[in-house]
């Protein structure tokens, strides 16, 4: 291996969420258990038992369909502050190797390794070090990948079995590639590869590499630079650097005209619709939320809470936060001002919204975004 080739690992805990649990309440590999969205028995299963894998009980499945399972099965709410104190620790452990490191999802990590050699050995060897001690500590079975970029990295993590180390060398990415499925590939939608196989016949990135970047941009529109890229491992090897902690807000200023308790739920619907249309752009649902009511005496009431239930759909977000809305109508002053806040945001993969296709409160809600892009945002609005 050449001195300064980049030495990028991709590290893949694929059920960090039934290992982590697992590990919390001290159970064994015999325990069936299923991770869902939300404690309701219409939320959808984000992570399953070893056991459960082999009854054709899979991740997305609404626990409709598993009925005649229900009682016999362990059912936890995903715990997000849970993973992300877990997850914190990985990165942490993972800083003793290299400052670089990167998480953007639970269970999937990305270090930059380059040069390391030296003070930890060889790069395979470092990570079959991080694989025992991932394992050991926790009980998580884990994947690495390493290679030149992101791209080859993440996918020589995806052809191995747990707790194995694959590396791709450099002169070898090109031949490694060429083979691998379109519907591997990180970052692109799983419509646009169902679309990509069916409508074009189109399976390998040998195939893509058969067309320019012009074609790829006409066919698949922005994606088709991507796919370009892909198909001649042009892929990023730097990694980001840790952003700070996101937070949205819109507030909403009220006249003394028509200052009544139900103009003030209309507007404050509005206020959280625009809130959700925002997330829903940016596919994040929040976890906590800041309500701050100001009155004309300039008194505050304020409430900072964990959302029970995190979504991005109005209406579920609405019926939690109005609660507390009622609270601050109850003093008989007039309210000036309304700010809401939320936090702490975790991809929507993770929760409910992980299936669109499955999901037709979601359908409904981004078919109301379209039509108030198109016809201005008082098209839809709160019922009388």
């Amino acid at each position: 291996m050449e001195a300064f080739t980049k030495r990028i690992v991709f590290i893949y805990i694929p059920h960090i969420f039934i290992e982590s649990e697992m590990l919390r309440r001290s159970w064994d590999g015999d325990v069936s258990c299923i991770i869902t969205t939300s404690e309701s028995r219409t939320g959808l299963i984000i992570d399953v038992s070893g056991n459960l894998r082999e009854k054709n009980v899979r991740k997305g499945m609404p626990l409709t369909e598993i009925k005649h399972l229900l009682n016999e099965v362990n059912i936890v709410p995903v715990d997000c502050d849970y993973l992300k104190e877990i997850n914190e620790r990985i990165v942490t452990y993972l800083k003793g190797y290299s400052i670089i490191v990167e998480s953007n999802h639970f269970g999937e990590f990305y270090i930059d390794l380059t040069g390391t050699e030296r003070l930890f050995g060889r790069v395979i060897d470092t990570c079959g070090r991080i694989i025992s001690h991932l394992y050991e500590l926790y009980g998580f079975n884990t994947s690495t990948g390493i290679g030149s970029n992101r791209l080859t990295a993440y996918l020589a993590s995806r052809i191995i079995c747990p707790n194995s180390a694959y590396e791709i060398f450099k002169a070898s990415e090109e031949a490694f590639l060429a083979p691998v499925a379109i519907s591997r590939m990180p970052d692109i939608s799983r419509e646009l590869k169902d679309e990509i196989l069916s409508s074009y016949n189109l399976q390998t990135l040998q195939d893509i590499k058969a067309f320019s970047k012009s074609d790829l941009a006409a066919m698949f529109k922005e994606s088709g630079d991507l796919l370009y890229n892909y198909s001649r491992n042009k892929s990023s090897h730097v990694l980001a650097k840790r952003k700070e902690e996101k937070v949205i807000r819109e507030e909403l200023v009220l006249s003394d005209i028509g200052n009544d308790d139900h103009m003030i739920r209309r507007k404050f619907f509005q206020l959280a619709l625009s809130l959700c249309v925002r997330m829903r752009t940016e596919n994040i649902f929040p976890r906590y939320f800041y309500l701050q009511v100001i009155y004309k005496d300039d008194y505050k009431f304020a409430k900072s809470k964990k959302l029970n239930t995190p979504s991005f759909i109005e209406k579920r977000l609405y019926k939690e936060l109005l609660p507390y809305l009622e609270k601050a109508l109850k003093r008989r002053t007039c309210i000036k001002k309304i700010v809401l806040t939320f936090s702490r945001f975790v991809p929507a993969g993770i929760q409910m919204s992980v299936f669109p296709d499955e999901n037709p409160d979601l359908i409904l809600c981004r078919a109301c975004d379209l039509i108030r892009e198109k016809y201005g945002r008082n098209a839809i609005c709160f019922p009388e």
